[in-house]
């Protein structure tokens, strides 16, 4: 029988949780409903709530919801954020706002902040904050040609307002979420894992040839890269977090995780999110359609920033690093602390999928040079 984590290898550049480009909605439950209503009814000038629908999607770091009020004796749609992650408060929501003005301030599409009553862009009630946002209309990033086009034309555009920002310092003070790897601490999970008996275990200890292997590269690639340009990033760069109108951009989302690191991190990031997406949307062999969507993103990217040839051939292993470090905290979780919830509901198994794509990306990179 094989192996979970051989099966896996079945499944690349196949749909995930960020594959589904329509943004669904469902509506919230009365008593929800009602204490919402009472919130935007207190801290906005906002004369009643029609309808109140949660967003039908993944969501970890917070919980969207589609309202649609009356505001100014006239009908209007508002989208009403509750932060819901741990690392949430005052001083970082700041920061965003902060990072989302100066990006509209230099021309690149985020959603517009709606002020409070008291002329504030956040609200606390008990131990939760809120926000509310004009509300944008349109789909997530399907991965047709010109939404890719588009894509990689913007995120240039994107990075270079984002490399102004003149508060980059208090954005580097931020706490990292994703400690560095080591080779060592890989080793002590694979002996955990070895001994131990859960699925999670298994699929750790079989995945073991693959994280060496590309940890391996990823040190012999970037071990003497201490000179190459670093700037805010933008932290969590994929489909969801774009929405598109008539396959053009309409807006960046989710500032939350910006932070200062290798510029070439987030383009990675970028290259593999969007080019994965554009050939999951071709439901065909990706074979065929990954060396042309990896051709497409690079060059559009390049024709508005450049980048040397140099510098892209690392993009696959900053990709990969920028991996190894998630799943690394991850696991720390598990085998150290005994908690799943980072690698529940298939994360862990995503991760690894992500990973191996990785790998090829390199291979294609490589030959586009």
């Amino acid at each position: 029988m094989a192996s979970a984590f051989a099966a896996l290898k079945e499944k690349l550049f196949t749909p995930n949780n960020h594959s589904k480009y329509e943004v669904g909605w469902k509506e919230v439950p009365p008593e929800l409903h009602k204490e919402f209503a009472a919130l935007l009814q207190n801290h906005y000038e906002i004369e009643s709530v029609q309808e109140i629908h949660q967003v039908d999607e993944y969501e970890r770091a917070s919980n969207n919801f589609r309202c649609r009020v009356r505001w100014n004796n006239g009908l209007r749609t508002v989208l009403l954020r509750k932060h819901v992650t741990r690392r949430a408060n005052l001083e970082s929501i700041a920061l965003v706002d902060r990072t989302i003005h100066h990006l509209q301030e230099h021309g690149i599409p985020t959603p517009a902040l709606l002020l409070t009553v008291d002329g504030v862009t956040v609200f606390q009630e008990a131990d939760q904050f809120y926000q509310l946002f004009e509300f944008v209309e349109g789909a997530h990033y399907r991965g047709t040609n010109l939404e890719l086009i588009h894509l990689a034309r913007q995120l240039p555009r994107l990075h270079m307002a984002l490399n102004l920002i003149p508060f980059a310092d208090e954005i580097r003070r931020k706490p990292f979420p994703w400690p560095q790897w080591t080779l060592e601490g890989w080793s002590d999970f694979f002996d955990r894992a070895r001994v131990g008996s859960d699925y999670y275990d298994r699929l750790v200890a079989d995945a073991e040839g693959l994280i060496l292997g590309q940890g391996l590269i990823c040190q012999e690639a970037l071990k003497d890269q201490t000179s190459l340009h670093e700037q805010v990033l933008h932290g969590d760069l994929h489909p969801l977090n774009t929405i598109f109108e008539a396959e053009e951009l309409k807006v960046f989302l989710d500032f939350g995780e910006t932070r200062v690191d290798e510029l070439l991190r987030d383009i990675g990031t970028g290259l593999h999110r969007f080019v994965r997406q554009y050939v999951v949307y071709r439901n065909k062999d990706w074979r065929i359609w990954l060396p042309l969507a990896v051709s497409v993103f690079i060059e559009e990217y390049a024709e508005v920033n450049p980048i040397s040839d140099c510098d892209i051939a690392l993009l696959p292993s900053f990709l990969c690093d920028d991996l190894l470090r998630k799943m690394f905290d991850n696991l720390n979780n598990y085998f150290v602390h005994g908690s799943t919830r980072s690698i529940d509901d298939g994360e862990l198994e995503k991760k690894l999928i992500l990973l191996q794509e990785a790998s090829v990306i390199r291979d294609v990179v490589h030959k586009f040079l």
